[in-house]
């Protein structure tokens, strides 16, 4: 989900790709950015890129 996000998908977008609930990929979303420390989308994607989840 993570490089859908990097990609530019919106949550409606990745909802559709998966055949899940918006609110679910909010709720992932919401670990994501807990775990990595994020504020934001952009925050997560360059803190992402920091620890080398994008080689």
């Amino acid at each position: 989900m993570l490089h859908m996000i990097k990609a530019g998908y919106t949550n409606q977008e990745i909802a559709l790709q998966y055949q899940i609930s918006i609110g679910t990929v909010k709720g992932y979303n919401n670990q994501l950015f807990s775990k990595l420390g994020a504020k934001n989308r952009t925050h997560a994607i360059m803190l992402a890129s920091q620890f080398g989840f994008f080689t």
